[in-house]
């Protein structure tokens, strides 16, 4: 081989490796194409550029320090297309103000690329990149969608004073349909991709379309509505980042079914005579229907609107001893049991003396005859929804002349019954108001207790005043607590002007001092209760 000739094969392996090297080169003389992608190819945004402008300034790429943090796996990518054909991938790792960071697997080396273009504000960088993806909001792995009055905002990397909005779309194109759930009394939580900063929960009967909770909410935990069925449940959730990278208004909503098991509860296991328990039912089916035994007095079992309510009520008749209970479904044979303890109360003996006229007049056959006819019927049935508002108050002061419950002898011969309720001693004409809201079921001139006023507070319970002077309402009328009835008298089997108060669950009578102060009221304490 000549001299000649080797110069010129040289030569030609200069240039051919020159050439070889210059379609390596990626700057902005090269880069005709790029290509933003999530790492599996999915979603990709395509930017293609002229050779005479540079691409983000590619050329001024800074690399990054040696202590730079590299993730294992990257969201997105970005690939690079030169003229020669050839291709380089850069991971991107972090989006932030300051640019793209990137990691170039061929050189081993990070590198931030400057913003430019727009391809920081790609919708592939707001929704892949964690820090401002849309955040996902969770329910037993169930997510739940953002609606159409959603907002979602971005601050733009290449204009720092625009907002760019985010397009909500329901489960990437799928028709939205709104999530079901159901539970039977377990608490429900979101699991939540990024902390809110304010959110509010709007709770409504899916079946009446009634709002029943509506209140700011600040854990993973939801309300849970006190009565089963099915509900329907809003939620707002207001974002704002730290950074101020971005912000939101995201509305989701999701159905509820509640379906707990029956629950019964005793609320006092012992009391004494002339007070009185309840038994709690709470997540029943609607028209499902029970029955209590083990108890001498007849108890009724009321819908409250949360559940279902019976009074057991013992009287100053009710023997002291332990009285195992059985609440009984008729739905489903299911049984609760309990005991309740009556507890003896001592009673006072009242010596009482009356003119032998009006004992005559007032106190006869013929006087209980018209009572039995006239006052027992209108405490056989009582409104089935309560009509009380609040306490109970007392329909008026004086004196305590006769404790409930106490034995009597008139004229020194004993009677056959006890006091049914609290004699207060008042001047003739002192007001008397109903001690709460109910409806008068009588309001009659009986021989036996003189003017008399029966009130149905609903659900059993009922108010009674003997002996009044006068009558300020009629048989029908409906009453607020409070409300004047009449007046102080001496009208009946009376010994001097007194109200004759009593409360009654139906025909039995209780000791008014438990729903008025708590407590019985008695000769030692009335004056703390009564004046």
């Amino acid at each position: 081989m000549t001299r000649k000739k080797a110069v010129l094969i040289v030569l030609l392996l200069v240039v051919a490796s020159s050439l070889f090297a210059i379609s390596y080169q990626f700057n902005h003389y090269t880069i005709t194409n790029v290509t933003l992608s999530t790492s599996d190819f999915k979603q990709s945004n395509q930017f293609s550029y002229t050779l005479a402008e540079p691409f983000m300034g590619y050329d001024s790429i800074v690399p990054l320090s040696e202590e730079t943090s590299i993730p294992e796996k990257s969201l997105l990518i970005i690939q690079l297309k030169n003229r020669f054909g050839r291709t380089r991938t850069l991971k991107v790792f972090n989006v932030s103000p300051d640019g793209i960071s990137v990691w170039d697997e061929r050189s081993n080396t990070a590198y931030r690329l400057p913003h430019g273009d727009g391809l920081a504000d790609s919708p592939l960088v707001f929704d892949n990149m964690p820090e401002f993806k849309l955040p996902s909001v969770y329910i037993d792995k169930t997510e739940l969608f953002s609606d159409a009055n959603s907002k979602w905002q971005f601050k733009s990397f290449e204009s720092p004073d625009t907002w760019l909005d985010v397009a909500i779309s329901s489960s990437q194109d799928v028709i939205y349909e709104r999530p079901s759930f159901s539970t039977t009394g377990e608490a429900i939580s979101l699991q939540l991709e990024k902390p809110f900063n304010t959110a509010v929960l709007k709770v409504k009967d899916a079946t009446t379309g009634t709002s029943i909770y509506e209140d700011f909410w600040n854990s993973e935990t939801l309300y849970m509505p006190s009565k089963d069925g099915v509900y329907l449940y809003e939620l707002q959730m207001i974002y704002k980042d730290s950074n101020e990278r971005y912000r939101g208004n995201l509305f989701t909503s999701f159905s509820v079914s509640v379906d707990r098991p029956t629950s019964v509860s005793l609320r006092t296991d012992e009391i004494f005579q002339g007070e009185n328990s309840f038994l709690d039912i709470e997540f029943a089916n609607p028209d499902e229907t029970f029955t209590i035994t083990g108890f001498p007095n007849e108890s009724h079992i009321f819908d409250t609107g949360a559940g279902k309510t019976a009074m057991l009520a013992a009287d100053y008749r009710t023997t002291a001893k332990t009285y195992p209970l059985e609440i009984t479904s008729a739905e489903n044979g299911e049984t609760w049991s309990f005991k309740l303890k009556v507890k003896s109360r001592p009673f006072h003996i009242q010596q009482l003396v009356i003119d032998e006229g009006i004992a005559t007049s007032t106190k006869n056959d013929a006087a209980n005859e018209e009572f039995a006819k006239i006052f027992d019927p209108v405490r056989e049935t009582s409104f089935p929804q309560d009509l009380t508002e609040g306490d109970y108050i007392l329909p008026t002061t004086g004196r305590l002349s006769t404790e409930y419950g106490e034995t009597r002898y008139v004229n020194g011969s004993p009677t056959s019954y006890r006091h049914s309720g609290l004699d207060i001693a008042a001047p003739t004409g002192r007001e008397v108001v109903a001690t709460n809201t109910g409806n008068v079921v009588l309001a009659y001139p009986l021989t036996l207790t003189g003017n008399t006023i029966a009130i149905d507070h609903g659900q059993g319970i009922f108010s009674v005043y003997f002996h009044l002077n006068s009558m300020t309402v009629s048989t029908g009328d409906a009453v607020k607590k409070g409300d004047l009835i009449g007046t102080v008298g001496t009208t009946g089997f009376s010994t001097g002007p007194h109200l004759h108060f009593i409360i009654s669950y139906y025909d039995k009578n209780l000791e008014p001092g438990y729903f008025l102060f708590g407590e019985p009221v008695t000769y030692n304490n009335y004056k703390n209760f009564l004046q």
